[in-house]
């Protein structure tokens, strides 16, 4: 009788066969998604965030392509120099600890010239909500702004260095729980684990976190954003944010849009 341990082992035998490594091969299973994309007019590059959801090592963040005219064949276009990957923070592979990419991962956005003043001149945000391991990243839509995008010239496995925290949700934060604070319409259901070996509905480790005084908290990935854009007109400024609010915890989750508080979008 065939096993998971003998299937498994002989997939990875057969794997490793073929030059893979056990690393990729976790890779490959642990949700590749794409993050922000920006377009670079003046270089013809598309920047953009590719990363593993699910992969508990320090991985890079960020990677550009530029893209040409050149027809390959039907509607295809060619692809030029291909630069990066950078890292955030720090590029040891090996880290498991401070994940600093799980903290940038989702989007990359142009901070509109009036407003850089404020930020010390500084040029772009990226940032990201809570990802699949509850003590890394944002418990809500955290974001950084820094100087520039890096020059196209770098070496490969070069680190963007920390920017200036905006918003800070993770546990190198100062709030605790470091949960970004919501309304309180959401059930938590406390109790021991739904498998076994698993870890308690209401342990700390979760994520997860009852109302308390009047204030709600980010639910883990139950609440999610994903997508972030700076609106800047004459008459309409602020921020719009894309993604869910879970209302009813691991029942109902309602899709919105998340307006910044007090910025005015939609007066």
């Amino acid at each position: 009788m065939a096993t998971l341990t003998a299937t498994r082992t002989g997939a990875l035998g057969r794997a490793e066969s073929l030059g893979l490594r056990f690393d990729w091969l976790v890779l490959a299973a642990s949700g590749w998604l794409l993050g922000g994309l920006y377009w670079d007019e003046a270089n013809g590059v598309l920047w953009y965030q590719l990363y593993c959801y699910y992969y508990g090592r320090n991985t890079p963040f960020l990677a550009a392509t530029k893209l040409l005219d050149t027809v390959t064949s039907g509607n295809y276009r060619a692809v030029g120099t291909k630069s990066g990957p950078w890292w955030y923070r720090l590029n040891d592979p090996n880290d498991q600890t401070f994940l600093h990419w799980k903290t940038v991962n989702f989007w990359l956005t142009r901070i509109p010239a009036s407003a850089r003043p404020d930020l010390g001149g500084r040029k772009f945000i990226i940032g990201a909500s809570v990802g699949s391991i509850a003590g890394a990243g944002n418990h809500g839509p955290g974001f950084h702004a820094i100087a520039d995008l890096p020059p196209l010239t770098d070496p490969p496995n070069s680190v963007i260095p920390n920017g200036l925290h905006l918003a800070d949700y993770t546990y190198a934060g100062p709030q605790r729980p470091p949960n970004a604070h919501r309304d309180t319409n959401y059930t938590f259901r406390p109790g021991p684990a739904e498998v076994e070996g698993g870890v308690a509905l209401d342990a700390p480790g979760t994520g997860l976190w009852p109302p308390s005084g009047g204030t709600g908290f980010w639910q883990m990935n139950l609440d999610q954003v994903n997508s972030f854009c700076w609106v800047e007109t004459e008459t309409r400024h602020g921020i719009i944010m894309f993604g869910r609010v879970n209302e009813t915890a691991f029942r109902r989750v309602v899709l919105i849009i998340l307006l910044l508080a007090g910025l005015g979008l939609l007066a």
